[in-house]
């Protein structure tokens, strides 16, 4: 019986708390390796969806650092370190801003009718040692190219409803076939 006990004792194999506490801490935060991964990760998202790899965007998904503050969270709320649980969840919130693109995309199609299709993100980019900014970044497919002032109403227009100064606005214009035309 003694033999049983041992053999599912949780404690033996156990790492020290403080060194996976330390750990767990430092690949929290996006800075230095973890910074150059996370952008390496969006370069390869960024040709997979440019190629339509599904393959190459989950790559993505698996070389990206987005596990630290997962990880963290997880681990501050079973710790009950709620410092580390906050700290996880900002990182995570910054790395991930999510954008209701289906909504927004039934209303730019009502708004800017030759917009056929947008994907809208939050980019992170480290701006010098210590910050961090957060710029909207909108991608649209048009059939045809759009004015300037129409780009200058898309985005005036979409800044007010994401209620952000700055905004990155980029066209791929839809090859027509002979039918369409």
């Amino acid at each position: 019986m003694n033999q049983l006990f041992n053999f599912i004792n949780l404690h033996k194999g156990e790492e020290d708390r403080e060194k996976v506490l330390e750990n767990v801490i430092s690949n929290v935060s996006f800075r230095g390796s973890n910074l150059w991964i996370l952008a390496c990760a969006i370069v390869v998202a960024s040709i997979g969806l440019n190629v339509n790899s599904t393959a190459v965007i989950i790559g993505a998904m698996l070389i990206s650092p987005l596990m630290g503050p997962i990880v963290g969270a997880g681990f501050g709320l079973g710790i009950f370190d709620f410092a580390l649980l906050r700290k996880s969840l900002k990182n995570l919130l910054i790395a991930a801003g999510k954008v209701d693109n289906a909504k927004i995309l039934a209303e730019v199609k009502i708004l800017f009718p030759e917009i056929s299709n947008i994907s809208i993100a939050k980019h992170t980019f480290n701006e010098g040692t210590d910050s961090l900014k957060t710029v909207p970044v909108m991608v649209y497919q048009s059939k045809r190219k759009l004015s300037n002032d129409a780009k200058i109403k898309v985005s005036a227009w979409l800044k007010q409803k994401l209620q952000s100064k700055d905004l990155e606005i980029y066209e791929e214009q839809i090859a027509t076939s002979k039918k369409d035309k």
